[in-house]
């Protein structure tokens, strides 16, 4: 597949929103440490999980990082699993 990077899923309003981050881990203790970690960064929550798929709360849209939630996800993986 050519270089296209596929931009995530966003809901915004009034600079806040719902982003879609992809899952790398497939235990369930491992994804529920995650999530409740993630909830302790300030301005994300972790709103519903589908499959592989975590929709996060953000304050402040421009501000989410993606990078840095995959550095926390891999080392709860390194950890847990």
């Amino acid at each position: 597949m050519g270089g296209a990077v596929a931009e995530p899923f966003c809901f915004s309003f009034y600079g806040s929103g719902v982003v879609e981050y992809e899952l790398s881990s497939k235990k369930p203790l491992t994804r529920s440490v995650f999530t409740v970690m993630m909830g302790l960064t300030p301005g994300t929550l972790g709103v519903d999980v589908k499959e592989n798929t975590l929709h996060v709360h953000v304050v402040d849209v421009s501000a989410y990082s993606e990078e840095s939630l995959r550095r926390l996800e891999e080392y709860l993986m390194k950890v847990l699993e």
